[in-house]
């Protein structure tokens, strides 16, 4: 097609009029009023207009229509700066592109190839070269291999030497929820001794889950970075971190649950790129570097194992290169079930992350029926099949929270020596300055633990009573989870309470263990556990439900204000002389009744008093029959009696009156036929 240029010798205006009449050329500007261009007219290509990118297409297409010209000078710029202004003004309007993962009207889910997408609905999984969904583009993302069918996700533990069962089972989780748009995601921290490969295993993650150069990042210093970041990569990893600001914690936290970012365009202008982001986050370390107790709610701990076999990082890549569409297909397969599960799911109780945690119930359902297909000769199939389903996953993920409770604790001085303190202690009551006093001189006791003298020491350790009060306002979650209730003062008081829930509920079980049963010898006869008499009493006074540590001792799992007034600590919070009696008698009452009593499960003296028991009631009942046939037959004796004395006297009536020649009176006879 030839043209000539112009007076001024360019062809910028023939050339912006040949695009915009173009009817497969989309021009348009996204969520942030920024233009772009789709020049098929779907997502398999979509350029910034102020990319290079944009400027390396249009060249390309002014050679393929205008006779392999070359344009020159400003030409360029000129073309760019027009179309910027047609897709601003005369454009589709705003188009909302959407990073790596998408959901359209219908629920399904769409994920960027970058040369195409893949449509994820509960049926399945297709392969859309022509994707309706227009994505994001930038200088980082790499294209994604095509997925392939038959794949199975535990071929990915040939390549991350995970720990445990149950790392396995949250790092599955982890990688198939991620890729749901719109939910809150997790914060997925490795860690491991050196050689255990955790830079290999975020970027073999990476790789699955959104493809970028490089794969992971150095530690991030600001938030600035953070949030550039996050306007690029729909998955943030980063690599050996040590340590985190807390600026930087309270932002990944944001991320992890969603948060809006505003990013400054230029520094010469006042115009901002503003976005929503909620960005699944990968961090490693050779420990636990997350501490933040916020950061610690929101984060999955996974640890890994020293490497015993190892291969060259070539070939590992190069093994793991051939694998990765199986195992992008077993991720895709996976979502596609946990769509269809999702939604049936009647479970009612979800943890902190309870997105999240719904949906990694869903996939471990879904991933129940994948582990039955292993083969059985593999040594660890048959213990897969029975730790798969959605419960395991949930008894996985709580223990996780206990992790996560107790690395917050132990990054808290001040919270350890009042662990410490709390330990023969029930409650304990008074300002947050008495509790920083009590702190110091346990802490320097002789009988405190070894290094305690140190912690007073530590930069984290609270200098006022100020400070002492937020540091236990903010930790009351974690407190919660050791067995502490933290009970904070309302507005117009000064004092704390700290309940020791575990203390005297053991106290409590065990007082009740030497008190008469409805049967009459006492629990501890009838070989009862203190285990057995919290299980039956978890529901004794309102707001306590009692549950249970490794060591077998019951503790209070939900321990508030309410269930303090009920076992006597009287308005305005006063504290109790022995909190354990009075839960053990609350305790003992409950067990009494024939109800909870019968609750209680059969022990062996149990047994034995009711046997005995039924064995008298039977004997009472054999006496009793044996009365009763006793006096059925005397009576029948004493009515043949009573029939047989009638006739005789009726007969002798009768002969009577043959003897004497008088008739026989009938009104007479009669009589002798009435009963007694």
């Amino acid at each position: 097609m030839g043209r000539k240029r112009n007076n001024n010798g360019t062809y910028v205006g023939q050339i912006v009029e040949k695009i915009v009449t173009d009817k497969k050329i989309r021009l348009f500007v996204d969520q942030n009023k920024d233009p772009y261009i789709a020049p098929n007219g779907d997502g398999t290509k979509v350029y910034e207009l102020d990319s290079q990118d944009a400027t390396d297409w249009l060249l390309g297409y002014v050679m393929d229509n205008f006779n392999n010209t070359v344009l020159i000078r400003d030409e360029p710029k000129n073309i760019i700066d027009s179309l910027r202004g047609y897709a601003k003004v005369r454009g589709l309007g705003n188009v909302c592109l959407e990073l790596r993962t998408a959901k359209d009207d219908d629920g399904n889910i769409w994920y960027d190839l970058g040369s195409g997408a893949i449509k994820i609905t509960p049926k399945g999984w297709t392969i859309v070269h022509q994707p309706p969904i227009l994505f994001m583009r930038n200088y980082s993302q790499q294209e994604q291999v095509f997925p392939e069918k038959g794949g199975s996700i535990w071929e990915l533990f040939e390549y991350i030497n995970v720990k445990n069962d149950q790392d396995k089972l949250l790092l599955i989780a982890f990688l198939v929820a991620s890729l749901i748009p719109g939910t809150n995601k997790p914060i997925l921290a490795i860690s491991g001794p050196a050689g255990s490969g955790k830079s290999e295993c975020t970027k073999t993650l990476k790789m699955l889950m959104d493809p970028t150069t490089p794969p992971s990042m150095p530690p991030i210093i600001s938030v600035d970075e953070l949030n550039k970041l996050a306007l690029t990569s729909s998955v943030m990893s980063f690599d050996n971190l040590s340590s985190m600001k807390n600026s930087v914690a309270d932002q990944f936290c944001r991320l992890a649950t969603g948060t809006g970012v505003r990013i400054r365009k230029l520094y010469k202008t006042n115009e901002y790129i503003v976005f929503e982001a909620i960005r699944p986050i990968i961090v490693n370390g050779i420990s636990q570097i997350i501490t933040q107790s916020d950061l610690l709610n929101r984060a999955i701990p996974i640890e890994l194992s020293p490497i015993e076999k190892r291969i060259t990082d070539d070939e590992l890549r190069e093994k793991f290169s051939r694998a990765r569409p199986r195992l992008l297909g077993a991720m895709f397969d996976l979502l596609s079930k946990a769509i269809a599960i999702y939604p049936t799911i009647t479970r009612t109780e979800w943890p902190r992350m309870g997105a999240f945690a719904r949906w990694g119930y869903a996939v471990c359902e879904a991933l129940e029926a994948e582990a039955k297909k292993l083969p059985e000769q593999n040594g660890d199939s048959s213990m897969m099949r029975k730790i798969v389903d959605g419960e395991a996953f949930m008894n996985a993920y709580s223990k996780v929270e206990k992790i996560q409770h107790t690395e917050a604790l132990y990054a808290n001085p001040l919270a350890e020596v009042v662990e410490w303190i709390m330990q023969n202690r029930d409650v304990w009551g008074g300002t947050a300055g008495d509790l920083l006093d009590l702190a110091l001189k346990a802490a320097e006791s002789t009988s405190a633990p070894r290094g305690f003298k140190h912690l007073c020491r530590s930069p984290y350790w609270p200098s006022n009573p100020r400070s002492t009060s937020v540091c236990l306002r903010k930790n009351i979650a974690d407190f919660k989870a050791m067995g502490l209730i933290v009970i904070p003062p309302k507005q117009t008081e000064r004092n704390f309470f700290i309940v020791n829930t575990q203390l005297p509920c053991c106290r409590a079980c065990k007082e009740v263990l030497d008190m008469r049963t409805p049967d009459g010898p006492t629990f501890r006869e009838m070989g009862y556990t203190v285990r057995n008499l919290a299980e039956a009493s978890i529901y004794t006074i309102n707001h306590m439900i009692v549950d249970f540590d490794e060591s077998d001792e019951p503790h209070l799992r939900t321990f508030d204000e309410g269930a303090l007034v009920a076992l006597g600590m009287k308005e305005g919070l006063s504290v109790p002389k022995d909190l354990a009696t009075n839960i053990a008698k609350e305790t003992h009452e409950w067990l009494h009744s024939t109800y909870t009593y019968g609750m209680l499960p059969d022990t062996e003296a149990r047994f034995e008093i009711r046997k005995k028991r039924e064995e008298r009631e039977q004997r009472k009942r054999e006496i009793a029959e044996i009365k009763a046939r006793e006096e059925a037959e005397s009576l029948r004796r004493r009515e043949i009696a009573e029939r047989n004395e009638k006739k005789r006297k009726k007969a002798a009536y009768i002969a009577e009156c043959e003897e004497k020649g008088v008739p026989v009176d009938p009104s007479t006879l009669g009589m002798f036929d009435l009963p007694f």
